[in-house]
């Protein structure tokens, strides 16, 4: 009878690890957890792969922990790929990939933060990750796709109470606000100036067809062959009138592509955007931008001929 329990015993203690390295497989309570295709894709902020503590204090580091499921789970060679990105935290890879563990059902990696000093407020970050399988054949597909989100509470970060404000300055203030009150009535002058200068080879030119139009009819009735050269002009100042609007769309929409550009540089600064995806959306952009220039090119080019044959 004494022998029963103390088999018991050594069974459980036998069994204990195995049940343990099973439970460290599974992602901890509190873990965020989003589907990506045949995996699962699981990430919490902690000290360790047990442990969720989703708060780092400010001018310090923290830990990130992410795990994908069911890399193990076939015959195929899986592995994933995370990027993570974060407008206030810093982290040391921003792109990682997490392959198979041995016959775990979760695959783990763990990604350094860091919290910069003048940090405030809820740290938000994002991930994406992309999941690959690796057949016999060396050909590799994509299997499963999806986005995360979280974010770290910041500890230690205080609002420090404003300075007073001595009255020189409030002196300074009203010259400064005198000066640039100066500088945007002096702006506004020149930008009146240039616009009745650029509107005025605009009326030069209808007082142009005006006359035109005039002389058409005079000379419709005394001098048909006058009037044939007079109508051959008129039709001639509208072609150009129809380039050069032509011209001005094409320029408005360089404007929009180049913006676009500048637009998807910043996203990719931020971390918005992988590599990959700001390559393949710039090329894009870029091929836009080329035809575009053609376009303008060939215009200006019909237009300058029109003028040398006019």
């Amino acid at each position: 009878m004494s022998r029963f329990p103390l088999v018991l015993l050594v069974a459980a203690l036998l069994l204990a690890p195995l049940g343990f390295a099973q439970d460290a497989t599974t992602p901890p309570e509190g873990a965020h957890v989003a589907a990506a295709g045949v995996s699962q894709l699981a990430w919490f902020v902690g000290p360790g792969p047990r442990e969720v503590n989703e708060s780092a204090p400010v001018g310090g580091s923290g830990s990130l922990w992410i795990a994908v499921s069911n890399l193990s789970a076939t015959n195929a060679s899986r592995f994933a790929v995370v990027n993570v990105s974060s407008a206030t935290l810093v982290f040391d890879n921003a792109s990682l990939t997490v392959p198979a563990a041995g016959n775990a059902s979760w695959s783990y990696q763990v990604v350094a933060f860091d919290v910069p000093s003048n940090a405030s407020g809820p740290a938000a970050f994002a991930l994406e990750v992309s999941v690959y399988e690796r057949l016999p054949s060396n050909e590799t597909t994509l299997v499963g796709h999806g986005t995360g989100a979280g974010s770290v509470a910041l500890e230690g970060s205080a609002v420090a109470p404003a300075p007073a404000v001595p009255v020189s300055w409030y002196v300074g203030g009203g010259v400064a606000v005198l000066l640039v009150a100066a500088v945007a009535g002096y702006s506004i002058r020149q930008r009146n100036v240039r616009r009745r200068m650029n509107e005025g080879p605009k009326r030069s030119q209808v007082m142009r067809e005006v006359e035109l139009e005039r002389k058409l009819e005079k000379a419709a009735q005394k001098d048909p062959e006058q009037a044939a050269q007079i109508k051959a002009e008129i039709r001639q100042q509208e072609q150009v009138r129809e380039k050069r609007r032509e011209v001005q769309i094409l320029e408005a929409k360089r404007a929009d592509v180049l913006k676009t550009m500048d637009l998807l540089r910043k996203r990719h600064e931020a971390g918005g955007l992988s590599k990959l995806q700001y390559d393949n959306m710039l090329a894009k952009k870029k091929a836009d931008l080329e035809r575009i220039e053609a376009e303008i090119a060939q215009m200006e080019s019909e237009g300058g001929d029109a003028g040398a044959a006019a």
